[in-house]
């Protein structure tokens, strides 16, 4: 039964990206612990790069040496790294805890996207969707999670993160003897176009890089509001939940965007969810400090963009057969890393010198236009579709 593995696979990215969605939360604990002043937005997108530029290199190898068990290696590292962090006598042995954790979800990633598109059919959308949408509901649980974990007003510390790890490591237990169950060939790879693979022609590689971009520059709309937003509340609790809510829409735009994407129309889903997402994008700008408008635009805005993921990752996948993992990487792993790497130290500047979110949200608003011009320089579907080989038999 080939849905068998994708919920197995769910179930794993959703304990990794619950456990990816922990650093952000961390930021008033770690300064409170480690006194890191003035420095936090840059650490913590240091600690994280592993888990964004790391799947690039990571899937790069494993379209080379393909191993099912990555994932689980990924996973556990991802669980242990969080859960000891908290424990370390030290505030550099802290960080390069943080910094394993990333590299377990980087090294997870790669691998997991792509036989979850396989095991169902090839690139097919619905599976990247179903994927990634369980994914992002892990990534909605972990900073509510980890809140809770470390609430000082609960008499919690960052010490306590070690009590993540019993039920994280558990499920990843469960995980890994499903996974050994499952017969080899109901993972295997499928035949490669070989033809279409070495019919790299200009317009393909500009399309593919037109598709990077788009994620890029969509990712930055989306990370800037998310490390903004513990500068918008000072209760532990009260950021974990608002950072909750924000990923929680995504995983529900994700998943009505893989079950409803088409590789008839992947242009047009493109650039509808990113004029949509524009809308509640510019009303924050204006609706800032409104406690019952601002929480739900943020939640619609989150919704819309990430409704056109799995038709990005599943058309950079189609274009570049026998380089999935690579694509892959790419689209999740390079285009979060980049917009985390400018995103987290642009959010702690702007809360430096603005009192208000407007500035922040003004900023996403232009990071989400950028995207949607370069969903609007893609080639027509037509000639989109000539692109995408037509499956093994």
């Amino acid at each position: 039964m080939p849905y068998l593995p994708l919920v197995i696979l769910g179930l794993l990215h959703g304990v990794v990206d619950c456990y990816a969605t922990m650093i952000p939360p961390l930021w008033n604990p770690l300064e409170t612990t480690h006194s890191l002043g003035g420095r936090m937005g840059f650490v913590i997108a240091a600690v994280q790069l592993p888990a964004s530029f790391g799947q690039a290199l990571f899937g790069l190898l494993a379209d080379r040496i393909t191993s099912r068990w990555l994932t689980i290696v990924g996973a556990t590292l991802a669980a242990l790294g969080i859960g000891l962090a908290g424990l370390a006598p030290d505030r550099t042995t802290a960080l390069i805890l943080l910094a394993i954790s990333a590299t377990g979800v980087g090294l997870f990633h790669p691998e997991a996207v792509t036989l979850a598109s396989r095991v169902v059919g090839q690139c097919h959308p619905k599976a990247i969707g179903i994927f990634l949408g369980c994914g992002f509901l892990g990534q909605a649980i972990g900073p509510v999670w980890i809140s809770y974990v470390v609430d000082p007003d609960r008499g919690h510390s960052l010490a306590d993160t070690w009590r993540t790890m019993p039920i994280g490591l558990s499920v990843i237990a469960v995980g890994a003897v499903a996974m050994a169950l499952i017969p080899r060939g109901v993972m295997t790879r499928h035949s490669e176009n070989t033809q279409a693979l070495a019919d790299q022609s200009p317009q393909r590689r500009r399309t593919l890089w037109l598709l990077v971009l788009m994620s890029v520059t969509k990712s930055m709309g989306i990370m800037m509001m998310l490390y903004f937003l513990p500068q918008l509340q000072l209760d532990q609790v009260a950021t974990g939940w608002w950072m909750g809510i924000y990923i929680a829409a995504q995983s529900v735009g994700i998943l009505l965007g893989g079950w409803t994407a088409s590789i008839r129309q992947q242009r047009a889903i493109l650039m509808l969810s990113l004029v949509v997402g524009l809308a509640p994008a510019a009303a924050l700008v204006f609706t800032t400090g409104v406690a019952v408008v601002e929480p739900v635009l943020l939640a619609i805005y989150g919704l819309c963009v990430a409704w056109s993921i799995p038709a990005t990752i599943q058309l950079g996948q189609a274009i570049a057969p026998g380089r999935e993992r690579l694509v892959s990487g790419l689209m999740i792993g390079f285009s979060w890393g980049s917009a985390m790497v400018i995103t987290a130290p642009l959010a702690d500047w702007v809360g430096a010198q603005w009192s208000s979110a407007s500035p922040a949200y003004a900023i996403t608003t232009g990071f989400t236009l950028v995207s949607l011009f370069c969903a609007m320089a893609l080639p027509r579907q037509s000639v989109l579709t000539k692109m995408i080989p037509a499956p093994p038999a």
